[in-house]
């Protein structure tokens, strides 16, 4: 399975990532990232971004949502599963050892988080577990996160999951890592492995991740901003509590291991 670096060609943080791959002998290729400071993204939807938040997104979240999509095309070309990185990682030993098991991990599941940020709970549980150990030798499970818990730094793709991820952002108006949480506009499944395999750094970022300046929300803007927080919130509830009740009786007919 091919892996790839999001990576300004000008950061200083590809020395670090790629000696972690030289320690470990294994082979990766950098994808040069979009420049949100640089390059017009004309998929961004600017008027309805500020419909709903009252402000813009950044010039870097422009870019690394830009970024991971052209990766996602790039897994649909190739029409095989790829693993993606943000080259602002740690990476676990254990992440290693089960390098080789990433792909048939791939295969029954379309998207699977490697890394997090931090997790939020729905139905008073951060995450639904799907399975037991999933690697051999590791204390790891699969699990379905009730709330996105953000970040993008690691993960495994399917063309079918970059399909649908791309088939509903033509335009986008969220952070990709939002954008990926809701499962309930794509249908891609939040799901991941917990502990994570892969670790966000502290590092500064260079792509434009400056303070976003809001500025002072009109009584009108707070109010349209809360509706479509409670929407979302809304959507995510229905569209968890399903997948949960589905996944109960599935366990409860002794259905075998299954796509998502």
């Amino acid at each position: 399975m091919k892996i790839y670096v999001i990576s300004l060609p000008e950061s200083d943080r590809r020395v670090a990532i790629a000696k972690q791959f030289e320690k470990n002998n294994a082979t990766f290729e950098f994808f040069d990232a979009v420049d949100g400071r640089r390059e017009n993204i004309e998929q961004y939807d600017a008027a309805r971004r500020i419909r709903m938040k009252a402000h813009g997104m950044t010039p870097g979240e422009n870019g690394c949502f830009a970024s991971h999509r052209k990766l996602w095309s790039k897994s649909i070309e190739l029409n095989e599963p790829i693993l993606i990185l943000e080259d602002d990682v740690n990476i676990t030993d254990e992440f290693w050892d089960e390098l080789p098991s990433m792909e048939s991990l791939a295969l029954h599941f379309s998207y699977v988080r490697l890394g997090r940020g931090t997790p939020k709970k729905l139905f008073g549980m951060p995450w639904f577990t799907l399975s037991g150990k999933i690697f051999t030798g590791l204390d790891r499970r699969l699990v379905k996160y009730m709330r996105g818990p953000s970040c993008t730094h690691a993960y495994v793709i399917s063309p079918e999951a970059s399909s649908r991820l791309i088939a509903h952002s033509v335009h986008w108006w969220w952070p990709v890592d939002d954008y990926m949480d809701y499962d309930f506009i794509h249908g891609v499944n939040n799901i991941g492995v917990e502990p994570p395999l892969v670790l966000q750094t502290d590092i500064p970022s260079v792509i434009g991740y400056a303070e976003r300046k809001k500025g002072k929300r009109s009584t009108i803007a707070r109010i349209r901003k809360e509706v479509y927080r409670f929407i979302y919130g809304l959507r995510s509830l229905m569209y968890n509590a399903r997948f949960v009740v589905t996944q109960i009786l599935k366990k409860k007919g002794g259905l075998n291991e299954f796509r998502l």
